[in-house]
């Protein structure tokens, strides 16, 4: 019987060795498939900025050209040089506007990223508190509508309140926000709570582990909150346009879509539109360089727990 076993394992051997040499070229098919697809995806994300940064150096016949001109042939600043003058024919100063839009940005970046963290704390570790489960269901049935539905009531509170014409218009409408809070939750709920129990025994008060526990913990959080935050105020036209009526209080996105004398002529002013969504598209991929090692762990985060 040991005479004919024999044969029979080494001829399974380069059996078997002939399968995991398969199996390993099929994985790396699949590898390379996968990399290609990516790599289609990056191309199709990146054809936006391409656009958007080629427009604003194009000239005024390669802006109108037929079929579209991605890439520029000839180069100019002209469009520029069009946007400063403009710009300087406006009634308020470029720097006023951009002073708003600033200020504007920070209050409530700052705001929605200390009040989501403020209410997530509880609402992730402190789930005995009474109302616990109908707070939670509020937070999660206000992602379910859109926004545009809370415009007419929004307004009546704001224009009841009094603040009308100031920058508590911009602020306070948007300083809390409902993604920012589920956001905060779910990746508090990542930190140990036996973390927070040595801490209580060793005598830390509840600021004292949101200070030395929970604020650390979240930072990738916090990149992911800021960047959104500050994309969607820093591009926000529609806000400034409803509730403030003095120019001096107007953002710039207001600036840049007041560009034409008189909303008039907007062909002859296409390549200072174009320079302007340009400048307007800096500062979040600015902060996103600088934000992204977070925002990347963030994502991973998220894929390892989802």
């Amino acid at each position: 019987m040991a005479t004919v076993a024999a044969p029979t394992q080494q001829n399974q051997q380069p059996r078997a060795r002939g399968i995991r040499r398969r199996n390993h070229i099929h994985k790396d098919e699949l590898s390379i498939l996968g990399t290609l697809v990516l790599v289609l995806f990056a191309i199709l994300m990146f054809v936006p900025f391409v656009i958007l940064f080629g427009r604003a150096f194009m000239t005024y016949n390669e802006l109108f050209h037929f079929p579209p001109v991605i890439i520029p042939y000839q180069l100019t600043t002209q469009n520029f040089s069009t946007l400063i003058l403009a710009l300087s024919g406006l009634t308020v100063p470029f720097a006023r506007y951009l002073f708003n839009s600033v200020l504007v940005a920070f209050f409530v970046v700052l705001g929605v990223v200390v009040i989501a963290t403020l209410a997530a704390y509880p609402l992730s570790k402190h789930t005995k508190m009474p109302g616990h489960g109908f707070l939670w269901f509020l937070v999660i049935a206000s992602l379910m509508y859109a926004g545009p539905a809370t415009n007419i009531p929004r307004y009546l509170i704001i224009t009841q309140l009094g603040l009308v014409n100031t920058y508590w218009a911009l602020i306070l409408p948007v300083v809390v926000s409902t993604f920012g809070l589920y956001l905060m939750r779910n990746f508090i709920d990542s930190i140990p709570n036996e973390v927070l129990e040595a801490a209580r025994i060793d005598g830390a008060s509840e600021w004292k582990m949101l200070q030395t526990i929970i604020y650390p913990a979240t930072q990738p959080a916090w990149a992911v909150l800021v960047l959104l935050t500050f994309v969607m105020v820093w591009n926000d036209a529609a806000n400034p346009q409803l509730y403030i009526h003095t120019d001096a209080l107007k953002t710039l996105p207001v600036a840049f879509a007041t560009l034409a004398p008189g909303g008039t002529n907007t062909v002859a002013f296409a390549g200072a539109q174009a320079a302007a969504g340009m400048v307007m598209a800096l500062p979040p991929i600015i902060l996103f360089l600088i934000t992204q090692s977070k925002v990347i762990a963030t994502m991973a985060y998220a894929g390892l727990t989802g």
